[in-house]
């Protein structure tokens, strides 16, 4: 195939940029330009376009700056939606608790999903108040209904020394308002879940599951209260049981995404799946089983937006397969980021998003270069050998992605990742394994109790080994600044590095060709 550039080979790419160009334009010019015009601009322009088909340059152009039109008219349009107006009084309303309370100190804190006013549909992070030891607040779970009065106030950041913007990421995530609830300003009722979408109701289902699956962690089997905690935010996305000390521990370590469920845990199910479907006979039926498996999990975990897009990810990964394409290629990956983005254009500003496609990306550009640095070497010959450097590879070629983004947003840089990641990521592994046969055995108590020893023993290992790791000298740098310039800077500095030793290794190779 004869292309006028390396761009050429990742038309989707370019539709991703163009996209990404203009949600950030629309996002900086909302309460500028209004969403109408964003809307006929698209539709004039997409009509000049179709005239164009004599002249294809110009109509790519022009079909370029289509893609940025629509990308500022959704984002308009889904700032709009999210910013709603709230009373300026204490209002009565109903709702349904749609997130495990935690107990913080002397409040009860949960998300509520309102079902009734003009916020119906909407979040809200609430803190009741506790009225005494084991109050009726600490009695709520998911599905609870509730009649409140109380006054929703705008999401405020509360992390000024942080280039974390918190209001932002509520309102990304569907929280319009937070508010604080008095004992006497809460009753529990039965409230009616019809003003809910059938994607709310859907995702209140899942959340349900999920509490009665983490209900089952927590029935013992043998697991101490901090390996249970780690189980259950490594197996089911919940974190409320982890202590500070051990948050601290992974963040200082770079093994923070172990607990966050991720492309990580959904991408080792992917792939023992995908070992169970290897027969080219049946590989389609294969594929719809693990797309299935995989969007069924998504449910059991409740929802959650890191799952679901991961989730998207591998399906999408999945379909390529089955039109004989490469599933793992900018392609797929630029394919997945115009979904996302077309879906909620806001999650541009989402962390997770950032990092997971920034990591994914860094393995695209860098694995290759790095794995095969090491390629003629006399210990190539040692499987081991080969495992662990292929680990390393892909440990800092994911690290040179979201570094970075690290250190802009948590002010923060692991030292020592890519032990962290020889030690966590096999015992990630092992633990996910783990449990997943627990939830197997079930019918089978005695044998479920001995896997419980050996997956309690297996997380004792990998916090005893972080621990170990966090406690060494130099474990972490604390304390970077970064604006969004620098990061930039930081980015182009590690791209014209990787030019420029792409180019060196060109040079060696035509050397050694011509004294041939």
């Amino acid at each position: 195939m004869i292309t006028n550039g390396r761009i050429q080979l990742y038309p989707l790419l370019r539709v991703a940029i163009m996209l990404i160009a203009g949600i950030i334009l629309g996002n900086a010019l909302y309460g500028v330009v209004a969403q109408w015009v964003w809307m006929l601009s698209t539709v004039a322009l997409l009509l000049v376009s179709l005239l164009l088909w004599r002249r294809p340059i110009i109509q790519s152009t022009v079909i370029m700056i289509i893609i940025i039109l629509a990308g500022a008219w959704c984002v308009t349009a889904q700032i709009r939606e999210v910013s709603v107006a709230l009373p300026d009084v204490p209002v009565e309303y109903e709702a349904v608790v749609a997130g495990r309370p935690v107990v913080r100190g002397k409040v009860v804190r949960c998300d509520l999903l309102l079902t009734d006013g003009p916020l119906a549909g909407h979040k809200v992070k609430a803190s009741i108040l506790r009225d005494a030891p084991y109050s009726r607040a600490e009695r709520l779970s998911v599905g609870d209904g509730m009649r409140i009065a109380s006054e929703l106030r705008e999401p405020e950041n509360y992390y000024p020394e942080s280039n974390f913007d918190y209001r932002r990421w509520l309102l990304i995530h569907d929280f319009v308002a937070t508010t604080f609830v008095l004992p006497s300003s809460w009753q529990s009722r039965q409230v009616s879940l019809e003003r809910l979408s059938r994607l709310d109701r859907i995702a209140l289902r899942a959340m349900r599951m999920r509490e009665s699956l983490l209900a089952h962690i927590y029935a013992g089997h043998d697991v101490p209260d901090d390996e249970q905690a780690v189980v259950a935010a490594m197996t089911l996305g919940d974190k409320s049981a982890l202590t500070k000390e051990l948050k601290e521990t992974y963040s200082i370590t770079g093994a923070s995404h172990v607990l966050a469920l991720s492309g990580l845990h959904l991408g080792i199910i992917y792939v023992i799946l995908s070992l169970l479907f290897l027969r080219r006979r049946t590989y389609a039926v294969g594929q719809a089983v693990i797309v299935v498996s995989m969007w069924a999990y998504v449910f059991m975990v409740g929802m959650q937006p890191s799952v679901m897009r991961a989730a998207t990810m591998f399906s999408l990964c999945s379909v390529v397969s089955l039109l004989n394409r490469d599933r793992m290629s900018l392609n797929t990956l630029s394919f997945a980021a115009i979904v996302m983005l077309a879906s909620n254009p806001l999650y541009l500003w989402d962390i997770g998003f950032q990092m997971s496609f920034m990591a994914v990306l860094a393995i695209f550009v860098f694995y290759n270069p790095i794995y095969r640095c090491l390629s003629d070497r006399m210990v190539w010959r040692f499987r081991l050998f080969r495992w662990l450097w292929a680990m390393t590879a892909v440990s800092v070629a994911a690290q040179l992605g979201v570094a970075p983004l690290i250190a802009y947003y948590f002010g923060r840089f692991s030292c020592y990742f890519l032990l962290t990641n020889i030690i966590a990521v096999p015992l990630t592994t092992f633990i996910l394994y783990c449990t997943f046969t627990m939830f197997v055995l079930t019918p089978l108590p005695a044998v479920q109790s001995l896997v419980g020893g050996v997956l309690g023993m297996s997380v004792s290992w990998l916090n005893g080994g972080l621990e170990f790791i966090a406690s060494l000298p130099g474990a972490s740098v604390d304390g970077i600044r970064l604006d969004v310039p620098r990061v930039l800077l930081i980015y182009v500095i590690i791209a014209c590095a990787y030019g420029l030793g792409t180019y060196a290794v060109r040079l060696h190779r035509s050397a050694a060709y011509m004294r041939k």
